[in-house]
């Protein structure tokens, strides 16, 4: 190979149908589309200023207002803003459009209904329709860029190389929108099989930089970056990891990827082209397997090894003869069963052998092929029961299962009834051997009906002695400490009165107190709601205190244990009002009442 001559035509910029296709098919990893906005003074039009009057507004010459601009026309407009919060006013109809309600144009007597628009909300840009999102200008200062890693395959001469991109969609304070994007690593296939690793990109530790090298270089040893995490605003901690693959392939008709099977596997739904070329290249013969039809098996060992081991060979070998080359002998079947399975289409998969595996265990004589024929009468999921009733009870052929399934006139997809019948018997059965009768009743849907009412019966009735128990619990609870609950006049300390308080807290909070009922009745977490004085029943914030001896804090939480965002990823703090008022119940009730508690127990024990 040329390396000099490699290096320089090697492209150093993606080319326009990469980032085309890139906001066709991926434009939700490269963030949407904004109308960013801030305040702006404006002078007031006489009939606005007289609307604004009648509604009991002092009278001015001018107001704030709010100048919006969206990101994907770069049309602005004003609108009314909301005093003290990041959100704008505007109109709606019935047709459900947007009407920016200006305090510099003359009112037109508009009815409409009046939408208030908070920062994180979607609303429809009035001009171009775009769905979009409200967002300050202020929070973009500096830009917010999201970017994500594309693969792509590419002809550089007569090699074939797998290049991997960093497209980004940048978006100023501005309003400013571009996409961009910069090579990241580039993996030729040289004409001797082995791979030549260039990078365009510095890696700073765990992540990308963000300038490029002034050209390719030439890296010592061939490191998979396509799963190398990079910055990405907006994702969890700033970070992301993995990669799409742009599914436009090249011919590689005399190139160095033509033997390989290469885009064919990827076509196929494939992932991990290194790892699977490390494959090809200890065992050229998967390319057969790739070109007659089963290379949704081959991207399944890719997938497991790049999931748990990244030993690729070591996955291959628990589904493959890497010793044979013709297909039908490296699967460990019969040249006929192969036949079949390119005239009818078969694809095998990974969770087909892992399956076979597990009907091979169970004492199954049938043959690969015919126990996928077997898929077709019990379903995926019911030939998965099939196999763990022959499993739990050998003898249990398919063959039986299917002749009484039809006997009761039931489908073989519903051979989970005669499991969970089995299963249920056995439970009441309380140790005794079951019957025939129990394991091939007579009446299948009228005898798991029935299993069914007693078991759920006797659950009942234990799961109503442990609510008896919990709810007596939760009482103790409000009788020992229920002269705690306190308030200041604008937040105030509420106890919970039962199990399902403290669920809907969690559930409301998003947080985990719905499954602290245990820890709350024995001390050890007593749970206090902190609640508006005037919303007592409106969840607001959790207080968790160790009452087992001196009173100590374990830990307070609002609305997801203070994070929030689709995933989570962003931090907000307490409150100071909130976290001063706890702090003042603690110092001036609950420590004072565990005080007295003391001295009374030592006066008892005097």
């Amino acid at each position: 190979m040329d390396y000099t001559w490699v290096r320089k035509n090697l492209p150093t910029s993606p080319r326009k149908e990469l980032l085309d296709w890139a906001r066709d098919h991926v434009s939700g990893e490269l963030g949407d589309d904004y109308l960013l906005h801030y305040a702006k003074r404006v002078k007031l039009a006489p009939s606005f200023g007289d609307l604004l009057e009648f509604n009991g507004h002092p009278p001015s010459k001018s107001i704030w207002a709010s100048q919006c601009l969206c990101t994907n026309c770069q049309e602005e407009f004003l609108t009314q803003k909301i005093a003290g919060l990041d959100a704008i006013r505007v109109y709606t109809g019935e047709d459900s459009l947007i009407y920016p309600a200006d305090p510099g144009v003359e009112y037109c007597g508009y009815e409409g209904y009046i939408i208030d628009v908070f920062d994180g909300d979607s609303l429809t840009c009035p001009y171009c329709c775009t769905n979009v999102q409200l967002l300050h200008s202020r929070k973009v200062r500096g830009g917010r860029k999201k970017q994500i890693m594309v693969v792509s395959i590419e002809n550089i001469g007569s090699y074939t190389a797998i290049i991997s991109w960093l497209l980004s969609r940048t978006i100023s304070e501005y309003g400013y929108s571009a996409y961009s994007g910069i090579p990241a690593d580039a993996y030729v296939l040289k004409e001797d099989g082995r791979l030549a690793h260039f990078s365009k990109i510095r890696w700073g530790g765990a992540f990308a930089c963000e300038s490029p090298k002034k050209c390719w270089e030439l890296k010592s040893g061939v490191i998979d970056n396509l799963d190398k995490r990079y910055l990405d605003w907006g994702s969890i901690n700033s970070k992301k990891v993995g990669a799409a693959l742009y599914d436009i392939f090249p011919d590689t008709a005399g190139t160095t990827g033509e033997k390989t099977g290469l885009c064919e596997y990827l076509s196929a739904d494939g992932w991990g082209p290194l790892m699977y070329l490390q494959l090809w290249q200890k065992c050229k013969a998967v390319e057969n397997l790739v070109k007659t039809g089963q290379a949704s098996l081959v991207a399944g060992i890719v997938r497991a090894a790049y999931r748990f081991s990244s030993n690729v060979l070591a996955e291959a070998e628990k589904y493959l003869d890497l010793k044979e080359v013709k297909p039908h002998r490296m699967l460990r079947i019969n040249k006929e069963d192969f036949r079949q399975l390119k005239k009818r289409n078969i694809e095998l998969k990974v969770d087909d052998f892992d399956l076979y595996k597990q009907y091979s265990h169970a004492g199954g004589k049938l043959s690969l092929l015919d126990m996928l024929k077997l898929r077709s009468v019990f379903g995926k999921s019911g030939l998965s029961t099939a196999i763990e009733l022959m499993y739990e009870y050998r003898g249990d052929d398919l063959d039986r299962q299917c002749r009484y399934m039809e006997k009761q006139g039931l489908k073989c997809s519903e051979i989970g009834l005669l499991l969970d019948t089995r299963r249920t018997a056995k439970e009441l059965a309380d140790g005794r051997a079951l019957t025939h009768e129990q394991l091939w009743p007579s009446r299948l849907v009228a005898t798991h009906d029935r299993l069914m009412r007693i078991k759920r019966d006797l659950e009942a009735a234990k799961n109503a002695a442990e609510k008896a128990k919990q709810e007596a619990g939760f009482i103790g609870v409000i009788e020992r400490f229920g002269c705690l609950e306190w308030t200041d006049g604008e937040l105030c300390v509420k106890l919970p009165v039962s199990a399902q308080d403290l669920i809907r807290e969690g559930d409301i909070l998003c947080h985990c107190v719905g499954g602290y009922s245990s820890a709350h009745v024995n001390g050890r977490d007593t749970i206090f709601f902190i609640r508006h004085y005037r919303r007592p029943e409106r969840p607001y914030y959790t207080l968790d205190i160790d009452m087992t001896g001196r009173p100590v804090e374990r830990q307070l939480h609002g609305y997801g244990n203070e994070r929030h965002g689709p995933h989570k990823q962003y931090a907000h703090g307490i409150p100071k009002k909130v976290r001063s008022f706890c702090d003042r119940w603690k110092n001036e009730i609950l420590i004072p009442w565990y005080v007295e508690q003391q001295k009374n127990k030592e006066v008892k024990s005097a």
